[in-house]
């Protein structure tokens, strides 16, 4: 039985085949935008990720993290570490950069569909006319 559990962002749809998942690591999934300074980004050298970022405010990767993820037992060693944001949250970049730093952080590249719905009435009405 698989100890990791998938977590989605809650405005993001995917077309989901199947999707391959390192077990002993938390899991993310990575798309070439071209508005990355819209998404959580990932640098990627070398087939590695080096530092993930909330929204740059200057380009610095296309490497966009769809919201789709899975976290492994690590994570309950991994929560303690954060702290909470100036929002009172906490935020997903921080459990990815510290799953990174103790380097249990895999990433994949998604081929999917995949459609992030932000906060616009526009897109989620795009969204369901798209799906029926």
């Amino acid at each position: 039985v698989s100890q990791s559990r998938y977590l989605i962002d809650h405005d993001n749809i995917f077309s989901i085949r199947e999707a391959l998942v390192d077990e002993n690591n938390a899991n993310i999934w990575l798309k070439e935008v071209s508005n990355p300074e819209q998404f959580g980004v990932a640098i990627v050298e070398d087939n590695k990720i080096k530092k993930i970022i909330e929204k740059p405010k200057t380009i610095i990767s296309n490497s966009a993290i769809v919201g789709l993820y899975t976290f492994n037992k690590h994570f309950w060693e991994v929560l303690p570490t954060l702290s909470l944001s100036n929002r009172n949250e906490y935020e997903i970049t921080d459990v990815l950069n510290s799953y990174l730093e103790i380097g249990r952080l895999s990433h994949h590249i998604y081929h999917g569909e995949w459609l992030d719905l932000g906060h616009s009435i526009e897109k989620y009405l795009a969204a369901s006319a798209s799906l029926i």
